[in-house]
């Protein structure tokens, strides 16, 4: 579910220019008060302070409902103009659960689900989702590689070290993993960066060896008939001596 956001997200931050759109982390508090709304089996909001989208779905496999109503809320992205401001309800059924997908200072995400009804998640602001701009440019922390945008890691105590020990589940390993694969995204790039400026100028370099055998080639060509021309004056100014 996390991965399915990201991808959404990352795919308007880079098509439509979001300045300032958050990764997306799972997060356990919220998937507790998303499963406890879900046990309720009534589809529709809850009064809690999280923001939710609901989804029905016959679809017996978990992945298969997952991807229907992830795809399901991106789909309202055809009824939105980000140039044309809403206000009505009207307008923001239509639009709602898209915007909540998208809305950009959004990072913490959580998922509860019902045999009879879903509950996922919804906002309900009628503004911006993002801020229009060049990808990343409005990053509280750094880049991703799906331009999208991370918090920089706090500092960790010894209390968080310990508590990471024993407790196998916690927000700090989920952010923490995501961070250090990050880096490692971020580190592959630099190397395939590396390669190619490496490759680079290894062709430069054959390149400007070429030339240089080129001219020696050329150069020994001029001495050749340079010699050969002498030869012919040697031989006719011979040929005057017999006459």
């Amino acid at each position: 579910m996390t991965r399915l956001h990201n991808e959404f997200r990352s795919k308007t931050a880079k098509e439509n220019w979001a300045a300032d759109m958050m990764k997306m982390k799972w997060d356990y508090t919220a998937a507790n008060v998303a499963q406890k709304w879900a046990d309720q089996c009534e589809f529709k909001h809850s009064t809690n302070k999280y923001g939710e989208n609901l989804f029905v779905t016959t679809a017996q496999d978990i992945y298969k409902a997952m991807d229907q109503s992830v795809n399901s809320w991106f789909n309202e992205v055809r009824f939105y103009n980000y140039n044309y401001d809403c206000y009505s309800d009207s307008c923001f059924k239509k639009v709602g659960h898209y915007t909540q997908l998208v809305w950009a200072k959004t990072f913490l995400l959580g998922c509860g689900m019902n045999k009879k009804i879903g509950n996922i998640m919804k906002n309900k602001i009628l503004n911006k989702p993002y801020t229009k701009g060049k990808p990343c440019s409005k990053c509280p922390g750094y880049c991703t590689s799906e331009s999208l945008c991370r918090k920089i890691p706090a500092k960790r105590t010894l209390y968080d070290l310990l508590t990471r020990i024993t407790d196998t589940k916690s927000d700090w390993n989920v952010e923490n993993e995501e961070d250090l694969e990050d880096q490692r995204k971020e580190r592959r790039n630099e190397e395939k960066e590396e390669d190619l400026e490496d490759q680079r100028k290894e062709r430069r370099n054959e390149e400007k060896e070429e030339d240089l055998e080129d001219q020696r080639k050329e150069r020994r060509n001029e001495e050749k008939e340079e010699d050969l021309e002498d030869q012919r004056k040697e031989r006719r100014n011979e040929e005057k001596g017999e006459d």
